[in-house]
């Protein structure tokens, strides 16, 4: 095992992990309105990895093994039919309307195609996609992000906050790169696809800087929103990540006080802050809770996606 291939796996199981802990840490507080959460839990909730995962988790996981088993095959077709194989565990684990619908789709015609959607899908099951082909590589990231996330999602702006995980997770890890290329990154991937999205993530951006860590929580429903509309959750997951300077116990904290789509707001920023710092930032214990998950093999098959990329692939 080399050097290379322990640190990118350090960064992809972080990365991974922290999708999942976010969701079963945000799980419990999913729907409930920023007032309810201050005046139950106070101005900042501690989180704790006590839920059951959701959707986001599993979600991940299917395009994780996507990646894994079909990546020189049919790729699309083979996560279309995961997606029909998992639709029962897919409704047991709160999916969304919008994925649900598409599943339905999918069962009629295997070649369906999503053309509208806007709601985060797409964008939270989009962190395999950035694990598997590194940044450089960024129109066969785009592709790959476009064909797989229209299988149930295919409003603009889903596209592009899918582009804009996937490319902020891909940057992440490349050696030696600071937060601001990875925002950086973020909003080139928006940007390709959505202008709309493009302006929702530089305003949220702002708020990460302008706003006291303490305030965002009441801010981030005011100002950016916490729906599990794209142009809201993605665009706060990204506030959060930056505000936190990518710590995970605080960007969750944050994340899932601000309350409404708190599971896949903490999930979205949990995978950031994971790829960008690293497994050493995530509390021991907290892994413990995800061990019977098999994670490292299917982060094996991602980084060995990544590197076969780098060795075949002359500049």
């Amino acid at each position: 095992m080399t050097s290379r291939f322990r640190e990118l796996f350090s960064k992809a199981y972080s990365c991974l992990a922290g999708v999942v802990l976010g969701d079963i840490a945000g799980s419990p507080f999913e729907g409930l309105p920023r007032r309810v959460i201050r005046k139950n839990y106070g101005k900042l909730l501690e989180p704790k990895p006590i839920g059951p995962f959701t959707d986001d988790t599993l979600l991940n996981l299917l395009v994780a093994e996507a990646l894994c088993k079909a990546w020189d095959k049919n790729l699309r077709r083979f996560l279309a039919q995961k997606l029909l194989d998992t639709e029962r565990s897919l409704k047991a684990h709160r999916a969304g309307a919008t994925t649900l619908k598409a599943v339905k789709e999918l069962r009629r015609d295997l070649n369906y195609r999503a053309v509208n959607g806007a709601t985060n899908g797409g964008a939270l099951r989009a962190f395999p996609i950035g694990i598997a082909i590194p940044y450089r590589y960024r129109q066969e990231l785009l592709e790959t992000v476009v064909e797989l996330t229209t299988l149930t999602h295919g409003s603009s702006e889903a596209l592009a906050a899918a582009a804009s995980i996937a490319f902020a997770t891909s940057r992440s890890l490349e050696p030696n790169v600071t937060l601001e290329e990875v925002l950086n990154a973020a909003l080139e991937g928006a940007e390709r696809l959505d202008i709309r999205l493009a302006e929702a993530l530089k305003k949220a951006l702002r708020l990460a800087d302008d706003a006291a860590m303490d305030d965002l929580p009441d801010l981030l429903p005011l100002e950016v929103g916490v729906s599990s509309l794209s142009l809201e959750s993605v665009p706060a997951a990204f506030c959060v990540f930056k505000a936190s300077k990518g710590d995970f116990s605080t960007a969750l904290t944050i994340a899932i006080s601000a309350g409404g789509d708190a599971d896949s707001v903490a999930s979205m920023a949990g995978g950031l802050c994971g790829a960008y710092m690293g497994l050493p930032r995530i509390p021991a214990n907290w892994l413990k809770k995800i061990s019977s998950l098999d994670l490292k093999g299917l982060v094996e098959g991602l980084v060995n996606i990544r590197l076969s990329h780098l060795n075949t692939h002359v500049s």
